[in-house]
């Protein structure tokens, strides 16, 4: 076989290894969590609040998702662990250089006011800063799912 001939196939190789990785990686990060989310209904019956709550963060964590329900969820069963996430989240929400967002962007803001009980509006860099500043030295038994206030939608 002529040097030339190798090197191609050693490529080919290595391009083609490397898009398996990336479709395992993709399945098993992303694609898989969704799917027990949102299409299996028996696993969300029988799963226990920590395990729905596990599975909630690990889908926030990663851009590529569905997270709205996630959010939705979080407002209720959330903890100390889901604040950062959610910050994180945000960051990824809302549309840059605006202050308002989308309904999924509403949500993961509801679930951050309802942990917290604090409200920063739509820009993640003004909750970073709580975070860094005070939320991350209160206690963890700060952070517990409040009745949220209904907001006035009307001028929306």
């Amino acid at each position: 076989m002529k040097k030339r001939t190798r090197i191609i196939l050693y490529i080919a190789a290595v391009i083609l290894a490397f898009t398996m990785f990336a479709v395992t990686w993709f399945y098993v990060v992303i694609w898989e969590p969704n799917r027990r989310f949102y299409h299996n209904e028996v696993w969300c019956t029988n799963a226990s609040t920590n395990d729905i709550r596990n599975l909630c963060h690990h889908i926030i964590s990663h851009r590529p998702g569905c997270p709205h329900d996630p959010f939705i969820h979080l407002c209720h069963i959330g903890n100390a662990e889901s604040v950062p996430l959610l910050i994180q989240a945000l960051n990824w929400q809302t549309p840059e250089g605006k202050e308002t967002g989308i309904c999924t962007t509403d949500h993961c803001l509801d679930a951050l006011r309802s942990l917290t009980g604090e409200d920063f509006g739509y820009l993640s860099t003004d909750w970073e800063q709580w975070w860094k500043e005070t939320g991350s030295t209160l206690p963890v038994n700060y952070f517990h799912p409040r009745e949220l206030k209904k907001r006035n939608t009307a001028n929306k």
